[in-house]
């Protein structure tokens, strides 16, 4: 590190003093600048700089996480942004200070947290610019771990405009300031809804267009029907006629053949009425309980049995 001030020489004790006046953090970029890069390798190496990239994000991402100082400008300029676009936002926000000693832990911790929820469609990391030492808290790898493996997508928005860190390197989608991060949000809403008009307008003019010609269509096919039904009436009035004229000229044969089937039938009928059976010399034989004796393995010995006869009946027992 590089100090600015200068020596002070006290005579009478033999001291020599050092009195700063400034810290020129940028004589150690460099070095910073290293330690970036390895880690941003070391992340290619082992597929974690492109894991978060690869994610599918909501098409409606109105469910948001947000990882910020909540008394930061930052956060500030987000939710206004994302108030004005007058869109069904919801946004959890995570408060957590974005540099210190302790920065690095509650960032990542914040990260997790949101990533394990499931009520949230994207999560996002901002907070407004700083010196470059102030902003390395986003070149740590435990930040950049914790994004490229979270479930959900992660965008950055970490910075001014000249500011990338490690963390915009290996997120979903990264932006230069919180503000550009909102509206990037927003757009994707906002293409989704027109988008979505856009199918709804297409439908709405085939729909019309289609119930147009199917107007048409039952207009003509009312039209043709009208013609092919009074035509079918005639024709059909035609052969009712012919029909009736027939039957009137055959009705009396038809009577004369129902008549003698009629006949047939009565005399079928007396044959088979069982008196008459009896009277050309039949009888019929039943058991005790009224079976119909039909072979003499239905009955046994000293069994009573009951024969009809055209006449009268005769009781008997078998022996």
């Amino acid at each position: 590190m590089r100090l600015y001030g200068s020596l002070n020489f006290y005579g009478p004790f033999g001291k020599l003093s050092l009195i700063m006046r400034g810290i020129d953090p940028r004589f150690t970029l460099g070095d910073i600048a290293l330690q970036r890069d390895e880690l941003i390798r070391k992340l290619k190496l082992s597929g974690a700089y492109e894991r978060n990239r690869l994610l599918d994000i909501a098409l409606v991402p109105l469910r948001v996480g947000v990882v910020t100082s909540g008394s930061s400008a930052a956060w500030a300029d987000f939710k206004n942004q994302i108030s004005s676009s007058e869109l069904g936002f919801q946004l959890t926000l995570l408060d957590v200070v974005v540099q210190g000693d302790q920065a690095v832990g509650a960032v990542t911790r914040a990260i997790e947290t949101l990533g394990q929820r499931d009520d949230l469609d994207v999560i996002v990391v901002i907070r407004g610019g700083g010196s470059k030492s102030e902003l390395s808290t986003f070149d740590d790898e435990k930040i950049a771990l914790a994004i490229a493996n979270s479930p959900l997508p992660v965008l950055t928005g970490i910075g001014h405009e000249i500011d990338t860190s490690v963390a915009d390197e290996v997120a979903f989608e990264r932006h230069k300031t919180p503000t550009a991060c909102a509206v990037s949000l927003i757009n994707r809403v906002k293409n989704f809804v027109t988008e979505t008009e856009t199918v709804w307008d297409a439908v709405a003019r085939v729909a019309t267009q289609k119930l147009s010609d199917s107007h048409k269509n039952v207009n003509n096919l009312t039209r043709e029907i009208s013609i092919h039904t009074r035509t079918a009436v005639d024709r059909a009035g035609e052969r009712l006629t012919g029909r009736v004229e027939r039957l009137l000229r055959r009705a009396p044969q038809i009577v004369l053949d129902a008549v003698t089937r009629t006949d047939n039938l009565e005399t079928r009928i007396r044959l088979l009425d069982p008196k008459n059976v009896l009277a050309r010399g039949w009888s019929i034989t039943r058991t005790a309980d009224g079976r119909v004796i039909r072979s003499t393995t239905d009955v046994s010995a000293d069994e009573k049995i009951t024969t009809v006869v055209a006449d009268g009946s005769i009781s008997s027992t078998v022996n």
